[in-house]
């Protein structure tokens, strides 16, 4: 009996959004026209009945061995990312229409060979890595933080990275810093 008012108060004392269910769809931000508008494209995310929209925000890496992470302002085939200013109106327009926002930075790795890919990294210079991809979680964590977005990814499927647990640690310590919101 203890066992099950132990576990019923721990379930009690969790936050609600732990037991939320998100009906999200993922928009891609690839236009290549600079005043492209995706308002349309959020209304109709909203209109079938999605309350979360997931915006990814691609950051680039040489190869697996690389060290220094990148945006690509300018396209170079199907590799770009998008401007803050255009990302900061793309989550404006998602909450007007009444969508909550996932952040989602991902790293793209620009060359790959065989089966390389972004759970596969193997850097130079670990530090130097490290260095640059705290800078640019941190960038987008401060962007979160001004538009209130409810969810934010620090990292995903950076396989070979997890055994740097301290790293992690301190990047999402440093993350709360200014992010309040859902990670």
């Amino acid at each position: 009996m203890r066992r099950i008012a132990a576990m019923a108060l721990f379930v009690l004392l969790l936050p609600s959004s732990a037991f939320a269910f998100q009906k999200g769809i993922a928009l891609g931000l690839f236009a290549k026209e600079p005043d492209f508008s995706y308002l349309e494209d959020l209304k109709e995310i909203r209109a079938v009945g999605a309350d979360h929209v997931s915006l990814v925000v691609s950051l680039y890496q040489k190869d697996i061995t690389g060290d220094e992470i990148y945006p690509m302002p300018q396209p170079k085939g199907d590799f770009e990312t998008i401007s803050d200013e255009k990302l900061e109106a793309v989550i404006r327009q998602a909450h007007e229409v009444g969508l909550k926002v996932f952040l989602f930075p991902i790293l793209r790795i620009e060359h790959r060979v065989g089966k390389d890919w972004r759970g596969t990294l193997a850097p130079k210079d670990l530090a130097r890595w490290q260095k640059s991809y705290r800078k640019f979680v941190l960038h987008y964590a401060k962007i979160a933080a001004r538009h209130r977005i409810a969810l934010f990814s620090v990292g995903s499927e950076l396989l070979s990275m997890e055994p740097h647990t301290r790293f992690w640690r301190r990047l999402i310590a440093s993350v709360r810093r200014s992010y309040r919101g859902e990670m």
